[in-house]
């Protein structure tokens, strides 16, 4: 009888219902990632596979000699990360973050049971939806096609198996986790695709899983560690008290405040939707944010109420 009333169950769910579980399952497995590589910045998709502070990557994400690697969990929460070791040839880079709290990794799938039809969903950064929104971005789709991929093509040299999905990648998406109906991992979203049917294209999991246990296998870790948590959270304003209202004094050049719009005369209303009463509330309001947080200002200038929404960085850390 409880067999027959979950299957009756299952067959009741709707779309949306599995849509919604979908995300529930892996969203807590899916991470922003952030780095500096030899042309500059670069953001992406990672996938945490062990509770232990394993996560996987993009190559093209994170290459060989990136560094200030910033891992974006949900939270928000940021932590750094040093590079175990690359394998370009699956379009992975291996990377350890000391956890800070519990991590959750994803759940594998098993690859070699998909079939062209069956539901698909990709869940990542898209233009950096978790690093700039503490939420990652869901795509849901079917299993279009499994082929071969015989010549690399743009940032990617990745060639052989793939699964073909119509669920969106976005900018962002590449090292992304493709799962199935459940939330299980069962492919490794990679900038490589078929020119001529460009749609997404995801390496098989048993693919990934072999490199990930190879890679680990022959480089074990060595040398100092990544750098933890991240550090005290910096805005680069300072406020006064001014006829009751919390205003800007100064805002420093290239800070995270100036890039989100502040300015002097800026009048500070709320943070994160609680009202500020004077410039040493606002002061302890951030006591205890980090680097990374997102910081939710209702402002105003000249009359113009607006909400203003800043990352924030690293004192000494402006572009």
């Amino acid at each position: 009888m409880n067999a027959l009333l979950l299957v009756l169950g299952l067959a009741l769910q709707s779309p949306d219902d599995a849509h919604r579980a979908v995300f529930d399952k892996a969203a807590d497995s899916v991470v922003g990632i952030r780095v500096m590589a030899t042309l500059g910045e670069r953001s992406g998709t990672g996938v945490i596979i062990s509770k232990d502070g394993y996560i996987i990557t993009s190559y093209s994400t994170c290459p060989g000699g990136a560094d200030d690697i910033r891992v974006y969990l949900r939270g928000p929460r940021l932590l750094m990360a040093k590079i175990v070791a690359t394998s370009a040839d699956h379009e992975l880079s291996l990377l350890k973050v000391e956890p800070k709290g519990d991590l959750v990794p994803i759940e594998f799938g098993d690859s070699a049971a998909v079939k062209p039809g069956d539901p698909s969903y990709t869940l990542g950064n898209a233009s950096n939806s978790i690093i700039n929104n503490d939420s990652a971005s869901l795509g849901a789709g079917i299993i279009s096609a499994k082929y071969s991929l015989g010549a690399a093509h743009g940032l990617a040299i990745y060639t052989g198996p793939v699964f073909e999905t119509t669920a969106p990648v976005n900018v962002g998406m590449e090292g992304s986790p493709l799962l199935d109906s459940k939330g299980r991992m069962i492919g490794f979203v990679t900038l490589n695709y078929s020119p001529s049917r460009f749609l997404g294209n995801a390496i098989p999991s048993s693919s990934i899983r072999a490199a990930i246990d190879k890679i680990r296998k022959d480089t074990p870790i060595s040398g100092p560690g990544p750098e933890g948590e991240a550090g005290p959270g910096y805005l680069g304003v300072t406020v006064s008290d001014r006829n009751g209202k919390v205003v800007v004094d100064s805002v420093a050049p290239d800070s995270p405040a100036d890039r989100g719009g502040l300015a002097k005369g800026t009048v500070i209303v709320s943070l994160g939707g609680r009202a500020i009463k004077d410039s040493a509330d606002f002061k302890t309001l951030q006591k205890d944010m980090k680097e990374g947080d997102l910081l939710f200002l209702k402002v105003n200038d000249d009359g113009a109420v607006r909400d203003v929404k800043i990352t924030l960085g690293r004192k000494g850390d402006q572009r």
